[in-house]
């Protein structure tokens, strides 16, 4: 499967892309502000992020339709 660079990427790969990021926005309340500072940047850039936030857009419309 090709990622957006242009590379091959397993299924593998983007499911701990994915968690990769899930873990550093639960736990980015647990750091200092420079710390969280540099973590929200990284998250920022992180390749994944329109996929990421793609299927949380998703998931709130389909539970805002459900209740």
């Amino acid at each position: 499967m090709q990622d957006g660079a242009g590379g091959t990427e397993g299924e593998g790969g983007r499911k701990q892309d994915i968690g990769d990021i899930l873990q550093q926005i639960m736990t980015i309340t647990d750091q200092s502000l420079d710390e969280a500072q540099a973590r929200k940047h990284a998250l920022n850039c992180h390749r994944m992020k329109p996929a990421l936030f793609n299927v949380l857009c998703e998931i709130k419309e389909k539970t805002a339709a459900a209740v």
